[in-house]
C-alpha cells in the first residue's frame, strides 16, 4: 500500500505530514520472541499485518507503525493517494 501521510504521533521522528510513504504486507512482531531473535518474524505469535490487525489497503486511512514506512517515490500511477498516518 502506499499513500501520504496526513497525521503523526507525537514519538514519530523521520517523517513529516505530506510525505509518501508505502507498507509492506508485514505489519510488525514482537521483535523478542524466539522466532524474532533469528530474523523469522513471520512466525512471530505477535505478528501484525494490514487488513488483519488493522485496516488495509481498501480502507479510506490507515495507521500503521512508523518502522513499518517506507520512503515512496514522488511519482506514481494513481493521481490521488490514500492517506495514512503514523502513530507510536
Amino acid at each position: 500500500m502506499a499513500g501520504v501521510i496526513a497525521e503523526i504521533g507525537d514519538r514519530v521522528e523521520g517523517w513529516s505530514v505530506g510525505d509518501r510513504a508505502a507498507v509492506g504486507w508485514l505489519g510488525g512482531s514482537c521483535g523478542h520472541c524466539a522466532f524474532c531473535r533469528v530474523g523469522d518474524v513471520v512466525h512471530c505469535p505477535e505478528r501484525k499485518a494490514p487488513g488483519l490487525s488493522y485496516p488495509g489497503g481498501w480502507a479510506r486511512s490507515i495507521t500503521v507503525p512508523p518502522m513499518r514506512s517506507h520512503a515512496s517515490p514522488t511519482s506514481s500511477t494513481s493521481s490521488t493517494p490514500p492517506r495514512s498516518a503514523a502513530r507510536a
